[in-house]
């Protein structure tokens, strides 16, 4: 959303924020002498994993995480029989050592030995974990039983003296949602030591998120962010690692405007250098045949939070130019995801009440003193609070019906079932900023914060990327009032109660996207 509610410029009774940086520097050692350093023991050495094979990254990104690719019921074709995956790992190692696998469960970090084998003949990595009928009753009854089993190949010529090979058969059961593959030559107490390890995991699932600075997370920490929420929800449900592409951006428009274009570096979407329009944001989105789900917002920085909050801003206007963008305008950026991202689910979320009538009277006159619109009464105060929530109120009614209309209209435009739907996050007066159940980041006069943060600021904003923003903020040289807007970004932007009430709405909707099984 627009972070600044300017209107007049002049001096306002808070101080330049600086960060002061202080550099420590750690005491040099002292060396007397040149010491040989010693091997470690052969044992001790850690192992590295040079290479994979039937074994699939994913598509977006560089997380070393991966879905194995070969899977197939344990007892030939019988459908019925306990499933099992299976791979190869190419090592460097001490070929002296013993070597040992263990899967490590993500969630409860308990672990499972496998179990290593004997070599049939012939010895032939690939076959072992595509040939499962030499497998003898023994290494079936591990399999059957959840567990896994492995051999150790030697190297072939060219991958050089240290090299072996691991095949690897596991339950498929064993891998749960997600789990970590540890190989390691020696443990202490029950740990391994310096094991190498990868990810796995049964499937992926591909995320796309789009839109301005609700759902980029303003003032959120990442896991509390409303896709971080959702995609959590859904590797639960689904059993499949969420990969996600997060091109929101605070600020941003449905349609570009001038000055729009796409950061290239130091990039912080809280606090952008460069506006990104949503529908340009489509177009960055990487692989998008693959993706699954869409989120997305738009439209309150085409209309303006300045102009929603401003008191005097006259509610009929209001109401046309909110219609314009939030049906028009998102109804073209609807088609082009649609589009784009012909097998994707897309769920639009909708806006809540920045101010309502609940709101603290004494939060919406410092609110209104940082931009400089001031009250010569505490009745005035009142009154200017009454007037930016019945702008709020008109903003969100009209916002949110001419969202659902958009919706509607390009899902009535393709083939059934819909693919689109929309989200009302559901907040009420109490739920508004500086209201007594605020879903919605305000401000704080922690002095021993403010202290630590070392700031002259009488009040400052509440979330914990504050102390981020004002490094960033500070650093970029901006004028005093677009440094206080670029502090101040995360006021009235859903704070951790607020992202999880976006993310239930969400994910009951998924439900009936058939995104989520019921329940």
């Amino acid at each position: 959303m627009p972070n600044s509610l300017t209107r007049r410029r002049g001096n306002v009774p808070v101080a330049r924020a600086r960060r002061r940086i202080v550099l420590s520097v750690l005491p040099a050692a002292v060396l007397t002498g040149c010491v040989p350093v010693a091997d470690p023991p052969s044992g001790d050495r850690p192992v590295l994993i040079t290479a994979t094979r039937l074994l699939e990254p994913p598509a977006i990104g560089h997380q070393r995480v991966y879905r194995p690719v070969h899977q197939r019921p344990l007892e030939g074709d019988d459908p019925a029989s306990a499933r099992v995956v299976g791979f190869e790992l190419a090592l460097v190692v001490d070929p002296h050592a013993a070597l040992f696998l263990q899967i490590v469960e993500s969630e409860s970090q308990s672990s499972t030995p496998l179990t290593r084998t004997a070599l049939p003949s012939p010895a032939d990595g690939l076959d072992l974990v595509r040939d499962l009928p030499r497998l003898d009753a023994a290494d079936r009854a591990v399999l059957a039983n959840g567990g896994g089993v492995y051999w150790v190949l030697p190297g072939g010529s060219e991958e050089g003296p240290l090299t072996v090979r691991a095949a690897v058969v596991l339950s498929a059961s064993l891998i749960g949602p997600s789990c970590r593959l540890d190989v390691y030559t020696r443990e202490v107490g029950g740990a391994a030591i310096h094991p190498a390890h990868l990810e796995l995991v049964n499937n992926f699932f591909y995320l796309a998120v789009i839109g301005d600075s609700i759902q980029w997370g303003n003032g959120l920490r990442e896991g509390d962010k409303i896709s971080a929420l959702v995609a959590r929800e859904i590797e639960d449900r689904l059993g499949r690692r969420v990969i996600t592409q997060r091109y929101a951006v605070a600020g941003a428009r449905i349609l570009p405007a001038e000055g729009d274009g796409i950061c290239d570096y130091n990039c912080f979407s809280e606090v952008p250098r460069t506006l990104t329009s949503v529908l340009t944001q489509v177009d960055q989105i990487e692989r998008p045949d693959l993706v699954d789900l869409v989120l997305l917002d738009g439209c309150g920085n085409d209309v303006g939070l300045d102009t929603i909050t401003f008191p005097l801003t006259d509610p009929d206007d209001l109401r046309l130019i909110t219609e314009q963008y939030c049906n028009g305008a998102m109804a073209a950026l609807l088609r082009k995801v649609r589009r784009t991202m012909p097998e994707a689910s897309v769920v639009v979320t909708g806006y809540y009440l920045f101010i309502s009538d609940e709101s603290n009277p004494a939060g919406i006159d410092t609110l209104l003193s940082l931009n400089q619109v001031t009250s010569s009464s505490s009745q005035n105060v009142f009154e200017l609070r009454d007037a930016m929530a019945e702008n709020s109120r008109v903003f969100r009614d009209v916002a949110n019906a001419s969202l659902r209309d958009a919706v509607e209209y390009v899902n009535g435009e393709g083939e059934a079932p819909p693919r689109i739907a929309f989200v009302d996050p559901g907040f009420g007066p109490a739920h508004a900023t500086f209201a007594p159940e605020a879903r919605l980041w305000g401000l704080t006069d922690d002095l021993e914060l403010l202290q630590t943060l070392q700031v002259n600021l009488a009040l400052a904003p509440e979330d914990p990327l504050f102390e981020k923003r004002l490094n960033v903020c500070a650093g970029r040289e901006l004028a005093f009032f677009d440094l206080i807007s670029c502090l101040y970004v995360s006021v009235a932007h859903p704070n951790p109660a607020g992202a999880r009430a976006y993310a239930d709405a969400v994910i009951d909707q998924l439900a009936e996207l058939g995104v989520l099984p019921p329940g």
